[in-house]
């Protein structure tokens, strides 16, 4: 094939040398295939898990798997997840306290993507953790798309202090809901008029909660429920510019870490392409306040299916990946011939002939919660990621529900 780097023996025969072959993807098999990861994440603070696609169980199965693996041997104990903030943090109810249905709880993140079987095992199983240790893991998100979680909850806080904001909450929802049905007919822009009444709602708020709100973790918790409202107006005003949601994903990720116990270490659970360094990706801001405290697991799939939405009707169901090819990273991956592997790119020198390839404009597979039929865009994986966990075949998630 004309053009195509096409994987040599050579280059093969070494990547067989230096890859960390792993057992198993199950949550609950033997993770001393993992022990690789012991000294390599000793310095971390935040390690993001990443996704091909939001549809794969054996990406799931495997993040959760290194989730155990890091919380029972190597003292993380936040864990986040792109979800959207406020209601991803209401899971702490049922995380720690076991209050609540966690089959409801996750249907209430309102993404389809989490509303599967292997989230619910990863939940069970950090709810059963928590009820065996007085170190407790915590559960969070750090999206900002959808604003009606913030308001229930700077409603909840009000009444807790006798603040009647009932009038206000009523216009504030009244002129957000305008604009979302604005957007549904492509008119997404403010009047000036709508822009200055916007910043005064949150002007106020914001004064409101410094001079009412007394206890610091609800006055905290008030002001960022403020900003998750303020960047999901200001996102759907831009719903086309792709980096200012990951920006404000990492501002709510950093709060995450910044209002935590300096002891604290956090795993992040999202998409290749928002924990990626490069791009300005949601990790590219992360990379640079964190510099090395900050490490990225990338993952990469050769054939098998995956769950996504289909945009025209609507409707979730089961597709195919198509198999790597000459002039993708997962073609050398799939020449190991082995099945489930981890490749750390901090001991590959570029410059070795045998690893060249390395720096060629490959391919790799990027999909998120829809099908596309392109499934493979030029991507140097070696500067997005520290390390790469290769599966060869991948099935489906598996749902809770139909979703509607």
């Amino acid at each position: 094939m004309k053009g195509v780097k096409v994987p040599i023996d050579k280059e093969i025969a070494f990547l067989c040398s230096v890859i960390i072959p792993i057992n198993s993807v199950e949550l609950y098999s033997d993770y001393k295939d993992l022990d690789y990861l012991k000294e390599r994440t000793k310095n971390a603070k935040i390690i993001a898990l990443g996704e091909v696609t939001h549809g794969s169980s054996e990406i799931f199965k495997m993040k959760s798997k290194i989730i155990r693996y890091l919380v029972e041997n190597e003292g993380f104990d936040i864990f986040s997840i792109e979800a959207n903030m406020p209601e991803a943090y209401k899971l702490n109810k049922y995380i720690i306290k076991g209050e609540g249905n966690p089959k409801k709880l996750i249907k209430g993140m309102i993404f389809w993507t989490w509303n599967t079987k292997e989230i619910l095992d990863l939940v069970n199983w950090m709810r059963d953790y928590n009820s065996k240790h007085a170190k407790k893991v915590i559960f969070t998100g750090f999206d900002m798309q959808y604003y009606k979680g913030a308001i229930s909850e700077l409603k909840r806080i009000c009444a807790s202090y006798n603040i009647d904001l009932r009038n206000s909450f009523n216009t504030l929802e009244t002129n957000l809901e305008k604009f979302e049905k604005a957007r549904e007919y492509k008119i997404i822009s403010y009047s000036l008029e709508e822009r200055n009444y916007f910043k005064r709602e949150f002007s106020d708020l914001r004064k409101l909660g410094h001079e009412k709100i007394k206890d610091p973790k609800d006055r905290l918790w008030f002001l960022q429920c403020v900003r998750i409202i303020e960047q999901s107006v200001t996102f759907k005003q831009n719903a086309n510019n792709k980096g200012y949601r990951d920006k404000c994903m990492s501002e709510n990720l950093l709060w995450i870490h910044n209002h935590s116990k300096t002891t604290s270490k956090i795993i992040v659970w999202a998409h290749n392409g928002h924990i990626q360094k490069t791009d300005k990706a949601m990790g590219h801001y992360v990379s640079r306040k964190l510099k090395q405290k900050y490490l990225v697991i990338g993952f990469a799939l050769n054939n098998g299916k995956y769950t996504a939405l289909n945009l025209k009707t609507g409707k979730l169901s089961a597709y195919n990946l198509k198999p790597a090819y000459p002039g993708t990273y997962e073609y050398y991956f799939h020449k190991v011939r082995k099945s489930l592997f981890l490749l750390d790119f901090k001991f590959l020198n570029l410059k070795d002939q045998r690893n060249k390839w390395l720096n060629k404009k490959l391919k790799f597979r990027q999909l998120g919660s829809v099908s596309f039929p392109r499934q493979f865009s030029i991507d140097p994986i070696q500067k997005d990621f520290d390390m790469v966990i290769f599966i060869d075949k991948s099935t489906q998630s598996k749902l809770l529900q139909p979703h509607k």
